[in-house]
């Protein structure tokens, strides 16, 4: 029975209709939410219902063997319930666990979704609509990866103010996209490599993915 309801729910998302249902929350959680949140427009329980929204149709977005579905549903599950855990016991441990966990099932995501709509046979609308997500996901990835080193590297970065997660999701897509303000800068050594590989993965993901696919799409050609 809730196999059933599951595969009712799956539909919604499923293969032919593209990755779009993905995609929609994940621009609006990073560039709608978030910041609304962090100038106090919003409550921070609409980010915390709007991550959650985010694993789990990530998870009936993706369709993978039925063992690595349900391994990607069981660490939405522990990132959803961690995140709870670090506002109801806010510690370090507890903020990092949370960090590794949702890292680690947005990288699954990002995996699968390029699997799955990054083939030779789906419309260019749903590859470009991946490749998009993908791009995404690279940034949701390294904000966790500068947050993790900020809690156990005190003053790893220079910025004003406080460090949050939107002040590290801000400095993951400026680097990812090599704008570079320099508003927000890395001090440590580890957190200066993990900003230079961000962006060699950026330009590299544009050059190599993005040129090809709009290569492959004006061409009409199958990969």
């Amino acid at each position: 029975m809730i196999y059933g309801k599951y595969n009712i729910f799956q539909h919604l998302w499923d293969a032919e209709r593209g990755p779009y249902g993905l995609l929609v929350v994940t621009v609006c959680t990073v560039f709608v939410v978030s910041p609304l949140v962090a100038i106090g427009v919003l409550n921070q329980l609409i980010v915390e219902v709007f991550i959650i929204a985010f694993m789990f149709i990530g998870v009936l977005t993706v369709h993978p063997h039925a063992a690595i579905r349900y391994l990607v549903l069981i660490m939405a599950v522990l990132a959803v319930l961690l995140r709870i855990a670090s506002k109801v016991a806010p510690s370090t441990l507890i903020t990092i666990s949370q960090a590794v966990f949702e890292m680690v099932t947005i990288g699954f995501f990002a995996a699968l979704v390029m699997k799955q709509f990054l083939v030779s046979g789906r419309p260019p609308s749903h590859r470009i609509g991946a490749a998009i997500i993908v791009y995404l996901f690279l940034g949701l990835i390294w904000s966790r990866l500068y947050e993790i080193t900020g809690l156990l590297i005190p003053g790893a970065f220079h910025m004003e103010g406080s460090a949050t997660i939107t002040s590290y999701l801000y400095f993951s897509f400026i680097t990812l996209t090599t704008i570079g303000y320099g508003d927000i800068l890395p001090i440590h050594p580890l957190a200066r490599n993990l900003a230079v590989v961000e962006a060699i993965t950026g330009q590299m993901y544009i050059a190599i993915l993005i040129a090809r696919l709009v290569s492959t799409t004006s061409n009409g050609k199958k990969d």
